[in-house]
């Protein structure tokens, strides 16, 4: 699952990058779908790679950048929750 997760992540970025927001929403939708015990940093840190490409001003007023980018924020914060606390954050 992670390896294809990646690779949906970066097919959506390759979308992006030819201005197809309604590919990289194809490419992202199963990962975005995926349950937090599933995912894994590397998700996220892509994820973040992408949100800003879109939050760039080619798509300042595109609805589905706007989606996109929340539907990231909301999946790696749901990521974020889920991760383990070092011992060094308390």
């Amino acid at each position: 699952m992670g390896p294809e997760s990646l690779a949906r992540i970066d097919m959506a970025a390759a979308h992006i990058l030819d201005l197809r927001l309604d590919g990289a929403a194809d490419a992202l939708r199963p990962v975005l779908a995926m349950p937090p015990a599933l995912r894994i940093t590397q998700f996220g840190e892509r994820l973040t790679g992408l949100r800003a490409r879109l939050a760039g001003p080619e798509f300042a007023v595109a609805q589905e950048a706007i989606d996109l980018c929340e539907q990231i924020d909301e999946f790696c914060a749901e990521t974020a929750a889920q991760q383990p606390r070092s011992s060094e954050d308390n």
